[in-house]
């Protein structure tokens, strides 16, 4: 089993070498071929491909409505939460005690203003490809120093992953100290 892992592993890294000297070398990019992936009907139309400014702005009434509906699901009238097993976390699903904790901290603790605010701090946007809209962030340097080196970066999440993964490093790369490289990011979010 040793020396077929070994085969394996080797097998692997060479592939990956192939695959990562394919994508920064020099030659020409693989293309992908040309796919709609939007809805038939809007298929042979003209598509707008503008990129368009788009701006995290949750209406109030939005929030109040949330609010009121976790407000409905706490109340002892309403009360659909079944109590979990005795001595079982989330083995068998979430557990409705800590479903309540959270609840408790989106009514009276949390600040979706303040979290919004933190979301704007880079510039969004929006435009459509091949019939998919896609939000993005393209964040360049905010600092006047000079960099010998500016490269693209694009960066994407997993699902159940988020965009807000990559908010604490964007000005790492963006403007690193001491460095004659820096990065402007490209940051694709999934809908």
């Amino acid at each position: 089993m040793g020396k077929l892992l070994v085969i394996y592993v080797g097998l692997l890294s060479v592939i990956s070498a192939w695959v990562l000297y394919g994508i920064f070398s020099d030659g020409d990019a693989p293309q992908l071929p040309e796919f709609y992936w939007g809805p038939k009907e809007k298929q042979n139309q003209k598509e707008d491909t503008t990129i368009r400014p788009f701006k995290i702005n949750t209406e109030e009434k939005v929030l109040t409505d949330l609010k009121a509906r976790l407000t409905l699901e706490l109340s002892p009238e309403r009360n659909r939460l079944t109590p979990p097993l005795e001595g079982i976390g989330f083995q068998y699903g979430f557990n409705t005690n800590f479903l309540k904790t959270v609840t408790n901290h989106w009514l009276n603790k949390y600040d979706w203003r303040a979290r919004e605010k933190t979301l704007n701090q880079y510039p969004h946007s929006t435009t459509n490809i091949n019939g998919i809209e896609v939000h993005f962030q393209h964040v360049k340097s905010l600092s006047k120093k000079y960099y010998k080196h500016t490269k693209p970066l694009l960066l994407l999440h997993g699902w159940p992953g988020s965009f807000i993964e990559f908010q604490k490093m964007i000005p790492l790369l963006t403007d690193p100290v001491n460095s004659e490289l820096n990065f402007e990011v490209n940051l694709v979010m999934s809908n």
